[in-house]
């Protein structure tokens, strides 16, 4: 990596008069004004040692923005003729292995004793909390419409070839012929999947079970689909459609948000043990692939194509790209680790144990796995002593499992399931583009529609995300488990290649089904085996955090995920994953030193909470299904944890005041909070308790004060590079303390009533029925 110059500017017209300058940077930055420079920065400091002194930070005149750690200013005053002129910004990021990062670079300028602007061809943004915040959203929502733009011109090529593969795909189905769909008389629906159950059922004398009522249908399909609960908006305009189309109509404004990627993510991080560490890495930590993940589900990426390109491992292996899959830190033979991943993945093949040895309770042998793991390494790899029995032949031939690799030998990059494809005639189909290239050759072989095995697998992954249980299971290991349906596997397996590997059209057509919408079946049960009904969920631990947050109307409360603010750390050892918005994007929060200067409190309340409901923050493994059994540090977690107390506290950066102080009846409120917490509106025996809570002082509820303006941006003067310092550490303490305060509380609302609506929302929250997918 080397230093790269940034250069932004721009033909502006200033306002006549005096202008002063603000200039700030974490890295050296220079002002020109039509070429003659006018003001710089001094460079960054390099040391980061982390036996310094702490950070201060800098003060700023009021009403001005704050100042990030590390991050110097400089001022200065130009005469403006009300003319034209060039301004041009340069500053330099990047040096050696330090990571390129802007920090908060800022130019502003104003008429002294005047409100400043952000400098720019408009004046949009004031030079304070909120017109930083609004350029903030502003901004990202550019760079996401313009970075989707950019990968559509640059993969057109790519998207091209893809077709034509999926072209061949479909000519190969229609060759092999169409799996018939079941004639089922008076079957509940016309749609092939409710023939397949329904003709099984009927076998098996089992009644499928009844429709689901219409809002329960909503909550169950948006949680599906996106992985939240639905909004008062998303209900109304449901329930404003007309009754026989209003179930097909949300599927497609479901199927096109932008929480459908968000969903996805959480799930793919799990299978595909994405493994960032905010610091030095250990046992088999990734790259933040995440990103990746992101794009290719908001692109509806062909899902082969997403598979191919994991499996090529190309990109930054540390801002997000695939290269970041082939990670496995500290690991003797990281591909090893990353033939487990695929296989379990995208082949339902375990090969865990056969690291150390041919595996006992599997057909898949330490060679198999060697030579996957090879091929991703384009070279022969050698067996190291660790992935080895160190034994006798004597006592190896007592053993219950065979070792039949020694220590050393090298193993050749080589396909080793032939009874799944032929790598052979695959090569021969003129498909790869780089035979040399063996990832290419493996991704091929993986990912070619004569590989039944991977699309049967992926459309049971899909099958069992959505209706709770896989058609084959378990989902990763289909060597110990039979198809309940194999003829309807088949069947969805040949339209998912006919559809191009489209996850969301292999999502549109499980859940247009008379059985997605039918009630939950009971566990353990013959109507589950056969799905008379789908199987009851609870929700993920990052549909409950992400639900409550959008009922209260609030952003996840959150540091920036780095230990590296001020940038002086190398970028291999010290990621930065930004400010996150969705709990996906969330990681281990916790380190080995466990030291009050490099806490995180906002982002371990919300850990807290995901880390009880079965997410990880270190997936040194791949993992399928989460553990679902209840513990009581579940209830404890959420009802006494920070979070949730965060949450339901009514501040005025919350929505609930704006509801609470609109709502003309107690009911009307009392609608609402079920609404959001729920997606219905309460019985009359809940309306008449919550009445019972909120009635008294309602009336009077309101104080007549206005809103709080924004506070200034929270600024953290911690980094990696001082955390030794004690100061650092009574920091540290701080922040914990303010973390457990809470959100101020509104002063719009009278305080007695404030805390009976909050322990109100607090009871919807931490009620059984919100817990669970309807």
């Amino acid at each position: 990596i080397v230093p790269y110059l940034v250069h932004a500017y721009s033909t502006i017209t200033l306002p006549p008069g005096e202008q002063e300058f603000v200039l700030r940077s974490m890295n050296s930055a220079r002002l020109y004004i039509d070429g003659k420079l006018q003001m710089e920065t001094p460079f960054m400091s390099l040391s980061g040692s982390a036996h310094g002194t702490m950070h201060k930070l800098q003060p700023v005149k009021p009403g001005e923005l704050t100042m990030p750690v590390a991050h110097t200013e400089k001022r200065f005053t130009f005469h403006s003729d009300g003319k034209p002129h060039v301004y041009s910004l340069l500053t330099i990021t990047g040096e050696k292995r330090r990571p390129a990062f802007l920090g908060e670079l800022v130019l502003a300028h104003g008429q002294p004793g005047k409100t400043y602007q952000l400098l720019g061809y408009q004046p949009e943004w004031t030079f304070n909390t909120q017109g930083w915040l609004r350029f903030l959203e502003a901004d990202e929502s550019h760079r996401i419409d313009w970075n989707r733009n950019l990968r559509q011109q640059v993969s057109q090529a790519e998207t091209e070839y893809w077709n034509t593969r999926h072209r061949r795909a479909v000519e190969l189905i229609e060759a092999e012929g169409q799996i018939p769909v079941p004639i089922v008389k008076n079957c509940s629906s016309d749609h092939p999947i409710d023939r397949f159950i329904e003709a099984e059922l009927r076998k098996k004398e089992i009644n499928p079970a009844a429709k689901i009522d219409d809002l329960r249908y909503l909550r169950r399909i948006t949680l599906d689909l996106t992985g939240l609960n639905p909004t008062p908006k998303q209900i109304a305009a449901y329930l404003g459609d007309p009754p026989e189309s209003r179930r097909e109509n949300v599927i497609g404004r479901l199927l096109n948000s932008p929480a459908w990627a968000d969903h996805w993510v959480a799930y793919w991080q799990d299978v595909l043990a994405e493994n960032p560490g905010l610091t030095k890495p250990n046992l088999n930590n990734s790259g933040p692939f995440r990103w990746y993940l992101h794009d290719a589900f908001s692109d509806n990426r062909p899902f082969d194509r997403i598979v191919t390109e994991l499996i090529l491992m190309e990109g930054s292996k540390h801002n997000g790209g695939t290269a970041g899959f082939g990670i496995a830190a500290n690991n003797d033979v990281p591909m090893a680790a990353k033939a487990h991943i695929l296989g379990t993945a995208f082949l339902g093949i375990e090969m865990k144990c056969a690291r150390c040895h041919d595996a006992p309770y599997h057909q898949s042998t330490q060679r198999d796995l060697f030579e996957v793991a090879a091929m991703l390494e384009r070279k022969p790899v050698a067996v190291p002593k660790s992935s080895s029995i160190s034994a006798t032949p004597k006592q190896i031939a007592a053993m219950a499992v065979k070792v039949t690799l020694k220590p050393g030998e090298e193993i050749n990059p080589q396909w080793p399931f032939d009874d799944l494809v032929s790598r052979e005639e695959i090569l021969k189909q003129g498909i790869v583009r780089d035979s040399a290239n063996t990832r290419e050759v493996l991704a091929a072989v993986v990912t070619h529609p004569a590989n039944k095995r991977f699309a049967k697998v992926i459309v049971n992954r899909v099958w069992k995300r959505l209706l709770g249980r896989g058609l084959v299971e378990p989902a990763q290991d289909w060597e110990t488990g039979d198809a309940s349906y194999p003829q309807l596997l088949d069947w969805l397996a040949q339209q998912f290649v006919r559809d191009g590997y489209d996850l969301k059209k292999l999502t549109r057509l499980i859940v247009t089904s008379r059985l997605y919408q039918r009630q939950t079946v009971e566990d353990s049960s013959e109507e589950q085996k056969y799905f008379a009904g789908p199987t009851r969920k609870r929700m993920t631990a990052e549909q409950i955090v992400d639900s409550i947050f959008q009922a209260v109307g609030k952003k996840l409360p959150s540091e920036r995920l780095t230990h590296n603010s001020d940038g002086r750390q190398i970028w291999a050892n010290f990621i930065d994953l930004g400010q996150p918005k969705k709990s996906w994007e969330l990681v281990a929060i916790s380190n080995e030193r466990e030291r009050p200067s490099m806490a995180l409190p906002q982002a371990q309340s919300v850990v807290d909470v995901l880390s009880a409901y079965g997410w990880r923050g270190e997936r040194q493994d791949p993992l399928t299904e989460r553990e679902s059994t209840a513990t009581p540090l579940q209830p404890l977690a959420l009802a006494n944890g920070t979070l949730l107390n965060r949450a339901v506290d009514i501040s005025d950066s919350g929505e609930i005041v704006n509801l609470a102080l609109k709502a003309e009846t107690v009911e009307e409120l009392i609608d609402q909070f079920f609404l959001r917490v729920l997606a219905r509106k309460p019985t009359a025996q809940e309306q008449k308790l919550y009445r019972e809570i909120l009635s008294p002082g309602f009336e009077s509820r309101k104080t007549g004060a206005k809103p709080a303006e924004p506070g200034p941006i929270f600024r953290s003067p911690l980094t990696w590079s001082f955390h030794f310092d004690p100061e650092a550490a009574n920091e540290g303490i701080r922040q914990q303390r303010l973390a457990e305060q809470g959100d101020p509380p509104t002063k719009q609302l009278q305080p007695k009533w404030r805390e009976r609506a909050e322990d109100a929302l607090w009871a919807l929250f931490n009620t059984p029925e919100f817990m669970f997918v309807p």
